[in-house]
């Protein structure tokens, strides 16, 4: 395995993470400071204020440039753009197969759509740190990690994981509806969330971009 020193002596162009959230949070600060550029999915580490205002830090110091990946979600190009006007409501709703968020027996009850979480962006990365990194890319492109509403629905109508968002501001309503499906090699981890990594590459070197 290679270390971080052993990579950042290579002195890369940028640097993408899939680590997690404890990779992110060990490595992200220390790669951004030597200067390379970071491409990052686990964005919902960030919901720690410590963390978040160490990597800014790090930004404002080195001149490197860190990129959040999109990930599993869509339409947070719309919503940033909408937030310059003012936000009055978001909401992120995640609905899922039952047995992937309750407990076996719990699972094989749940016959019907059932909350099993509501409240805020920070809340809901903290308690599901394994599905809700696009909760906390919605928060930072729109009202925050506080401000923003977040919905988990075990539901046993659907097979793969469902992501809807709500808002409504100056700029008047929008609603996004996204089913993921998972990789098929290993059957986990949306196969957008690897699509998003490679358009965000790509997007470094484009003369003509979208958004």
């Amino acid at each position: 395995m290679i270390t971080r020193s052993a990579l950042l002596a290579e002195h890369p162009d940028v640097v993408v993470e899939v680590a997690g959230h404890a990779g992110l949070r060990e490595h992200g600060p220390s790669i951004l400071r030597a200067g390379i550029d970071l491409i990052f999915v686990s964005v919902g580490v960030l919901a720690e204020p410590e963390l978040l205002q160490d990597m800014v830090d790090a930004l404002h110091q080195s001149g490197a440039r860190a990129t959040i990946a999109s990930g599993a979600i869509g339409g947070l190009d719309a919503l940033a753009a909408a937030s310059l006007g003012g936000l009055t409501h978001v909401t992120h709703t995640m609905r899922r197969p039952p047995a992937s968020l309750l407990p076996p027996e719990e699972s094989a009850r749940c016959t019907q759509e059932r909350e099993i979480f509501r409240g805020s962006a920070r809340d809901a990365v903290v308690q599901f740190p394994e599905f809700l990194n696009i909760a906390a890319a919605v928060a930072l492109a729109g009202k925050g990690f506080d401000e923003t509403e977040v919905r988990v629905l075990a539901d046993p109508a659907i097979g793969y994981s469902l992501h809807e968002v709500q808002a409504k501001g100056e700029f008047g309503s929008l609603h996004l509806s996204i089913e993921n499906r998972p990789i098929p090699s290993h059957g986990r981890g949306a196969r957008l969330v690897a699509m998003s990594i490679m358009h965000t590459l790509l997007m470094r070197s484009a003369s003509l971009r979208i958004g």
